[in-house]
């Protein structure tokens, strides 16, 4: 069995797109915590600690909304994911 360069550059671009989607929708996703719960939390929970150490309080009164506070002065922010 012979193969020819047209094969190879074939076979070339189909790998080189496989691994691209991996890395765009799994090693980045692992990277950013998105597949471990724990992780989140504890990313969530460091950034609360960060946000109180410098007087900012965030309140999500629903779905969409946040509510941020920082130095008497109070901003609402709508978003949509």
């Amino acid at each position: 069995m012979r193969f020819s360069i047209r094969d190879l550059l074939w076979l070339t671009v189909v790998v080189a797109m496989a691994v691209g989607w991996w890395v765009d929708h799994g090693s980045l996703s692992w990277h950013l915590g998105e597949r471990d719960p724990d992780m989140r939390n504890f990313k969530a929970t460091i950034f609360e600690q960060l946000l109180k150490e410098r007087g900012v309080t965030v309140y999500c009164p629903r779905v969409g909304t946040i509510v941020v506070t920082e130095n008497g002065q109070t901003q609402t922010h709508e978003y949509t994911w």
